[in-house]
């Protein structure tokens, strides 16, 4: 079995080599350097692809390098799996999972491990030179092949495939089978013990927290936090109650960009708009970004009701807002008006009634100005 690893981006493209087929425990360490890279704005996007032998393909798919998961190839191919191919038989997935785990088990047996470099060494530069030979495979030609699909097998084979199948229950390593583990996880949530998925399955906390947010679960979420002493699940728990000053304040929560971004967000709505700025300055959060973006629009509004439109416009320069945009015309027009009105009432060449009707229409356009943007309550 032999693994092959590809990325599009050409800044990556000196970290592996395409033409390269790596042994599983290769592999493994390759996954582990991939998911060191330092975080980017533009995503490590890499590619992978397993081989039974020269002819069967039995794995390919994509993947970003930036989680725990991708830097263990078993765990990696699993959540692959459970993602990209949701419809695929569970049996067929836990056979291919077994496969990679006691391949990698065999290269890692000092006896084989042994045979194996002895063997590569009388190869020598042949040997080097029919890898370079390998066809490259296409980057977007998405998808994943199991052995019992795409491989003439004997029958033989077919069944110690099944029987493996019929064995999920046992981890690959002697402790619970990780496909199983996902199964037992989902039947958590449908009883709805989400303690008890939460004390077993702690690599899931992010996910687990996430989807209780979404689903506004302030109970689960405060169970968590409590008895589970989820410092994640306070963290959101305080974000769905707007409790911003906590959020902004809370210790020991496992940083990602997710929760850099809501915290960006409780600065905006503390009305601490540059430490949102400073935030979103390397982690370039779309969402944040479109806050941040409302909030100094709304701020343009607050100068145009104060007539201040240098203000205003400094402001547009940056954001490029159209309907921001039409108001500051509209803007400049009022405050001509309301410049001539104010003239007019403290004209006194003009009638008692001529100055009255100016101080009229000067309120009248005060009152159209404070307008702009809508009210603070709407």
């Amino acid at each position: 079995m032999y693994v092959r690893f590809q990325t599009d981006k050409k800044r990556l493209n000196g970290l592996l080599s395409s033409g390269k087929n790596y042994s599983v425990t290769e592999a493994d360490a390759k996954l582990k350097e991939l998911c060191a890279l330092p975080q980017t704005r533009k995503k490590n996007i890499f590619y992978i692809e397993i081989y039974e032998d020269k002819k069967n393909r039995i794995f390919r798919s994509d993947f970003e390098a930036a989680e725990d998961q991708t830097n263990n190839i078993i765990l990696l191919v699993e959540q692959l799996l459970e993602v990209n191919f949701p419809d695929e038989n569970p049996k067929e997935k836990t056979a291919l999972l077994q496969k990679i785990n006691n391949a990698l088990k065999e290269e890692r047996n000092p006896t084989k491990q042994i045979e194996r470099e002895t063997k590569e060494e009388s190869k020598g530069t042949l040997n080097k030179k029919r890898e370079k030979d390998h066809i490259k495979w296409p980057v977007f030609d998405h998808g994943f092949f199991l052995l019992l699909k795409k491989a003439k097998l004997p029958i033989v084979v077919c069944i110690f495939l099944v029987t493996i199948g019929s064995f999920a229950f046992i981890w690959f390593n002697g402790a619970t089978s990780k496909a199983d583990q996902s199964e037992s996880y989902e039947v958590l949530l449908k009883k709805r013990e989400y303690l008890e998925a939460f004390e077993q399955y702690p690599k899931k906390e992010a996910v687990l927290i996430e989807g209780l947010y979404t689903e506004k679960n302030q109970e689960a979420l405060e169970e968590l936090a409590s008895k589970g002493d989820s410092k994640l699940s306070e963290f959101y728990l305080n974000f769905l109650e707007e409790n911003w000053m906590a959020v902004t304040a809370m210790k020991g929560v496992k940083l990602s960009e997710t929760v850099q971004a809501m915290r960006g967000y409780a600065y905006l709505k503390q009305n601490k708009l540059a430490e949102a700025e400073i935030i979103n300055e390397e982690i370039q959060n779309e969402t944040l970004e479109n806050q941040i973006n409302v909030q100094k629009k709304v701020q343009a509004y607050q100068f145009l009701k104060k007539k201040d439109i240098d203000a205003a416009e400094k402001i547009n320069s940056d954001i490029k807002d159209s309907e921001l945009t039409e108001d500051i015309k509209v803007t400049k027009s009022i405050v001509n008006l309301l410049n001539k009105y104010q003239a007019d009432r403290n004209n006194k060449d003009l009638s008692d009634d001529e100055r009255k009707e100016a101080d009229e229409n000067y309120k009248m356009w005060e009152e159209n100005l404070k307008q702009l943007g809508g009210t603070e309550n709407e």
